[in-house]
């Protein structure tokens, strides 16, 4: 990513916009296989899951606010793959496969561990 010519800001931004909606499938994703291994106390941990799938859903939608206030407009080319237009500029965003994983499994321990 060309730091150059994005903001710290701008650039935790677009981290938050693109690899948000991965936690949220990955904490659903749990969820349904927990559901599936008829644990006894299932209703713990799926509140802990509900809980967790809640509050990215509300980090994702200030998410897209500030990204629209911003003026960033984004075309998706593949999952971790995207074109990102800001103050005119173009940025072609491609995060590799372990710098996602790393940063969604902190985002995953912050909102289950807090």
């Amino acid at each position: 990513m060309p730091s150059i010519l994005l903001t710290p800001a701008e650039e935790q931004l677009i981290n938050r916009f693109i690899l948000l909606p991965i936690v949220r499938q990955v904490l659903e994703r749990d969820k349904q296989v927990i559901e599936e291994c008829c644990l006894s106390f299932y209703d713990v941990y799926g509140e802990v899951f509900d809980q967790a799938i809640r509050a990215v859903s509300i980090d994702i939608r200030h998410t897209k606010q500030l990204i629209f206030e911003n003026k960033i407009r984004y075309k998706k080319n593949g999952i971790l793959n995207y074109e990102i237009y800001v103050r005119g500029w173009q940025h072609h965003i491609h995060y590799h496969h372990i710098f996602a994983k790393q940063w969604v499994q902190k985002r995953l321990e912050t909102y289950l561990l807090n």
